[in-house]
């Protein structure tokens, strides 16, 4: 079946907090999303709770920090192996996606070469070069043609960033599967399409973990997407913009 964007959300449905981040996704922004015909999927641990077919377990796969990065390249395989689609939008449970916001922006977007968008980010030294990456927080979108380039990796490529990250004693940055994945769509010659004030790792407010961080720049009518959203930013936000 074809989707014009299929939502892949690294998830845990064993912890309440995790959880409930989940139902509320489904009762707030996620709904939107289904009512656009646009498909959600939540990537989980081998055991768990939820059940339906929008809830997908992996085999051998836990329910820690470390699992985020086996549940997003283990997720855009099954998105791949299962459903046709235009965009991935790969994102976590504390993220909240102005859904319209995005479907206007990417009724603009007439390139679907192998790009890769997305917003606020970062920079890391590793393997002699300086990678920019776009935060996993917010989220970032994948072509089409992006997912075919990358699809026969997606299976070892979190080993083989680990391999990686030991050999060059970066221990810290084995979780880090947002930066991960920029660093090899790089070595594809993926494009990556950074757009700016959009995509924001603090809430809709602008704050990050309570700090500002984007308080100048955050106007949620022009905003894709925040992130570290809390169970109260995200009905406060949904109110916002019903």
């Amino acid at each position: 079946m074809y989707y014009e964007i299929i939502f892949c959300i690294f998830a845990c449905d064993t912890i309440d907090r995790y959880k409930r981040e989940i139902h509320k996704i489904e009762e707030t922004w996620g709904k939107t999303a289904i009512n656009l015909s646009y498909k959600l999927l939540f990537f989980l641990g081998e055991s768990g709770p939820l059940l339906g077919d929008n809830y997908v377990h992996f085999e051998n796969v836990s329910n820690d920090y470390l699992s985020a990065a086996d549940k997003q390249y283990l997720g855009i395989k099954y998105a791949m192996d299962n459903f046709d689609f235009r965009f991935l939008y790969v994102c976590g449970t504390d993220t909240f996606v102005l859904v319209r916001t995005l479907k206007y922006y990417l009724s603009e977007v007439c390139d679907d070469s192998a790009i890769i968008i997305g917003g606020h980010g970062d920079t890391r030294f590793i393997a002699d070069s300086h990678v920019h990456f776009f935060s996993g927080g917010p989220g970032f979108l994948l072509s089409k043609a992006t997912v075919n380039l990358i699809y026969p990796q997606l299976e070892f490529v979190q080993s083989e960033w680990r391999d990686l990250c030991v050999a060059t004693d970066r221990l810290t940055l084995i979780p880090a599967c947002d930066l991960s994945i920029c660093f090899f769509l790089k070595q594809l010659d993926v494009q990556f399409l950074n757009v700016h004030n959009r995509f924001f790792s603090c809430n809709y407010l602008g704050y990050s973990c309570g700090y500002k961080c984007c308080v100048d720049s955050v106007d949620i009518n022009t905003m894709i997407a925040c992130h570290n959203m809390s169970l109260e930013d995200f009905d406060i936000l949904q109110q916002k913009i019903s």
